[in-house]
């Protein structure tokens, strides 16, 4: 504190830029200092805050990585923090992740129940759950608790389930009979989720190296790519 009024400028400014980087940790970067900012802050100003807080000791930089100079201060500028502080940041930084860290799920889910949005946490805990399941991390039975719960809360058991038994299946070669059981899956309504739907029909489709198929394939992406659901 007594660094704070040490500084000539604008403290309560650099302190609520710091708030913002301490929910992100121990280390962060301006991409993701610039995306928490408030619509009408611009980008100079918040490079002049963390210069600032530089100067001043309290963070390091080096590039575009930014870090708090020691736990101490990082601890400080967290118990700053109020609660509803901390829900209203947890709800911006999960929005920001997706889209820098687009596949970061966990730590989507984890700020996403921070904020109160059980839904949003929920649908990020199908994606991680699937993406596991994808790099053959996860089987049904290996589901952590937490995440079961809020996906049992949402309504999102039954599509998991199909979606880990599809890959069950298709690493035994069973292509067909997976994409006969998808086929039965409705289409959910996150575009994340309607996109893994999609990606793993396309894997099936494929594997039957039928030209109706590939060409059907192409058009799902197509659609996917037209409605900007996905990065490059």
């Amino acid at each position: 504190t007594e660094r704070f009024k040490s500084r000539e400028g604008k403290v309560e400014e650099v302190l609520s830029t710091l708030k913002s980087a301490a929910l992100i940790g121990v280390y962060f970067y301006r991409a993701e200092a610039n995306c928490l900012a408030s619509k009408d802050e611009e980008q100079a100003d918040i490079r002049a805050r963390l210069e600032q807080a530089r100067a001043t000791g309290l963070i390091e930089i080096d590039g575009d990585k930014y870090s708090f100079s020691h736990p101490v201060i990082l601890d400080f500028v967290q118990q700053e923090l109020s609660t509803s502080e901390v829900s209203d940041l947890s709800g911006k930084l999960a929005r920001c992740l997706r889209l820098l860290r687009p596949a970061d799920y966990r730590r989507q889910v984890d700020l996403f129940v921070a904020s109160g949005e059980e839904r949003e946490a929920a649908q990020s805990a199908a994606l991680h759950l699937i993406q596991q399941c994808r790099l053959h991390e996860y089987q049904p039975e290996d589901v952590p608790s937490d995440l079961q719960i809020l996906i049992d809360a949402q309504g999102l058991t039954e599509f998991c389930k199909a979606m880990m038994q599809a890959y069950s299946q298709i690493a035994n070669g069973s292509h067909a009979v997976a994409l006969t059981a998808l086929e039965t899956v409705g289409d959910p309504l996150h575009p994340g989720l309607y996109l893994e739907l999609t990606y793993i029909r396309s894997l099936c489709r494929m594997e039957s190296g039928r030209r109706e198929d590939a060409a059907f394939v192409a058009q799902e992406l197509v659609r996917h790519l037209d409605l900007e659901e996905v990065d490059e």
